[in-house]
């Protein structure tokens, strides 16, 4: 899984991550279509603020959400999720000990896709990412 990650091997051809959902969408459009659809451009507050991701409740029932929610945990799903952020270092450290390859994968997933969102950003000549935070370097 790793190598499949890392290289695009067998097949993988992309990979996007969920808390960055309005920039892997955007990501992956760009990289099949060659275009960037206008809410992409983050340097367009407006534009960018009008990203509409559908949510799916399992219930049967779809509704969308802005991307001013789309980037958080409570738009994505209805099940309350523990940032990182809000462990201490000793349950941090814990839950890096019990599943170190989740880590290691998750680490190498946020390089590629960085690496093919500055892809896309240099090709098109257009920024996708516009967050303060490098949190997505890996």
């Amino acid at each position: 899984a790793l190598r499949r990650v890392e290289q695009g091997a067998d097949g993988l051809a992309f990979v996007g991550l969920r808390q960055y959902y309005q920039e892997s969408v955007c990501t992956l459009v760009a990289r099949e279509t060659g275009k960037l659809p206008a809410h992409c451009n983050c340097a367009d507050k407006e534009d960018w603020g009008r990203f509409k991701a559908a949510h799916e409740d399992h219930s049967g029932r779809s509704s969308f959400s802005s991307s001013s929610k789309s980037n958080s945990n409570s738009s994505i799903s209805h099940h309350p999720r523990t940032a990182a952020s809000q462990l201490s270092e000793r349950e941090l450290a814990l839950v890096k000990a019990l599943n170190p390859l989740d880590f290691e994968l998750y680490a190498a997933a946020t390089r590629r896709f960085r690496r093919d969102l500055a892809e896309v950003e240099t090709r098109l000549g257009v920024r996708i990412w516009c967050r303060d935070d490098d949190s997505a370097q890996g």
